[in-house]
């Protein structure tokens, strides 16, 4: 548009088309930029977990889950999981959808408050709108330790 040129009427109506384009597209700018914000930050060193102590419990038995700190990033928690006799997986508990975090699991499944995704006891998506998995991390049972550490590419 040649501004030079322009009446009063053409520019507050070209002026009002740009303010309504910005606002309708900003909710959705936002959807990206939250969901890139959650980013897990890696593992520098490996977590430890004894499972003879009370707070890790529940993961003596199949079935179990545990929510554990992050230590580099403390409010995106680590879910461990308890798959069979001899093993545990590790992810996070940040949905990949649009950054909710997912609850315990119940029945087996892990579901996130926010838009209905579920999720297998490895992390795994089971029900979209999530369409990949949970963030992963290696996860080795010995015995009654567990030890998280960073995936390997």
């Amino acid at each position: 548009m040649d501004y030079e040129h322009i009446s009063r009427r053409e520019f507050v109506a070209d002026t009002g088309k740009k303010i309504l384009t910005a606002a309708l597209l900003a909710p959705m700018a936002g959807f990206g930029v939250h969901a890139m914000s959650q980013s897990i930050p890696a593992l520098l060193n490996p977590i430890v977990l004894d499972l003879n102590k009370p707070e890790y419990r529940a993961l003596a038995a199949v079935g179990g889950a545990v929510k554990v700190p992050h230590p580099m990033a403390p409010n995106k928690p680590i879910m461990v999981t308890r798959i069979d006799e001899a093993t545990v997986a590790a992810f996070s508990v940040i949905c990949p959808h649009l950054g909710c975090k997912v609850g315990l699991p119940q029945n087996g499944i892990i579901t996130c408050p926010c838009h209905g995704s579920t999720f297998d006891m490895t992390g795994k998506v089971t029900k979209g709108p999530a369409k990949t998995n949970l963030y992963q991390f290696d996860a080795v049972l010995d015995g009654s330790i567990v030890t998280i550490t960073q995936k390997k590419s």
